[in-house]
């Protein structure tokens, strides 16, 4: 169990995994078919233990992952949130990170729910990162983990936008599209925890125990425009690149360091995108350790 700042004895969130194997045999073919389809095919590679390979070259996740061996996901939207920017920290930067509960259902445009906001777009928001899902699944696992302060958490506690129950990092893959409520979204990327985090929630190191245990969330970009409800259907109908899923790649990306192949193979995976495909092509440029104590603790007062 955690104290208030993240110290103390970590339960058990998953073993280690093996060691990594050569990116050759893990590059997958792609697959799918046009999102308007109601079948689809996705094919994947697995080690022989079952479990998705471990890209070459990362440090070793505190987390097993396991493959996304359906091709069919879907799940209902159990939790729909928006939010305003707000100054909720004296001498620190605003924030829109506390979102409420919508109590009809939303109008999805390019850039995200209509009635959501952001406050700093360069780092959230915008075409890649319109929406932010949350798996709900991981909420019991946070109020095990870190008892008493935790008490609290529940769907929409991290800002996200969207929650369900069913899916998490592990069934999903980068360029995944989906059916979501009347509007169709694509995987983009994952989440990068930052310290408001840390500020919002209470728990001084929750930043960095996202990044550690890999339960960071996700970003769609929209294909289609729509509307999405409480109840509502979130359906996979196309897999382009199985295997390479958000744990997968996320875990790549808050790394601390990449085998530089494996740096270079991510920058051009299909559908990333272009910020993550940047990222990994500078860490495919030079080999060194990443500073994340800015973005995990944050700025001093303003």
């Amino acid at each position: 169990m955690f104290d208030r700042n993240g110290h103390g004895k970590k339960s058990n969130v998953g073993p280690l995994l093996k060691e990594p194997q050569n990116l050759s045999q893990v590059n997958t073919p792609g697959c799918g078919g046009n999102y308007g389809r109601s079948e689809v095919r996705c094919a994947a590679t697995r080690t022989s233990s079952g479990r998705n390979p471990p890209i070459a070259g990362t440090a070793p996740f505190r987390y097993a992952s396991r493959m996304n061996s359906s091709p069919r996901i879907s799940a209902r939207v159990v939790g729909l949130y928006i939010g305003q920017v707000s100054q909720p920290w004296p001498d620190k930067p605003a924030s829109a990170i506390a979102k409420q509960p919508a109590d009809s259902p939303q109008k999805l445009g390019w850039k995200g729910f209509e009635k959501d906001a952001q406050a700093d777009l360069k780092v959230h928001g915008g075409r890649e990162k319109a929406v932010h899902h949350y798996a709900a699944d991981h909420y019991a696992s946070w109020r095990s983990e870190l008892g008493p302060v935790a008490e609290d958490f529940e769907p929409g506690r991290f800002g996200e936008n969207i929650a369900t129950i069913g899916i998490t990092e592990a069934d999903l893959c980068i360029g995944d599209v989906l059916r979501l409520g009347t509007a169709v979204v694509e995987v983009s990327q994952g989440r990068q925890p930052c310290w408001k985090l840390n500020a919002h929630t209470g728990v001084g190191k929750m930043a960095a125990l996202f990044q550690e245990t890999g339960r960071t969330g996700w970003y769609y970009r929209v294909l289609e425009p729509g509307t999405v409800g409480i109840g509502d259907t979130i359906e996979r109908m196309e897999c382009p690149n199985p295997g390479w899923t958000v744990e997968r790649v996320t875990g790549a990306r808050l790394g601390a360091t990449l085998d530089r192949d494996a740096a270079s193979a991510l920058a051009r995976l299909p559908r990333l995108s272009p910020g993550w495909a940047e990222a990994f092509a500078r860490k495919a440029s030079r080999q060194e350790r990443e500073d994340t104590s800015a973005r995990l603790e944050g700025p001093g007062p303003t």
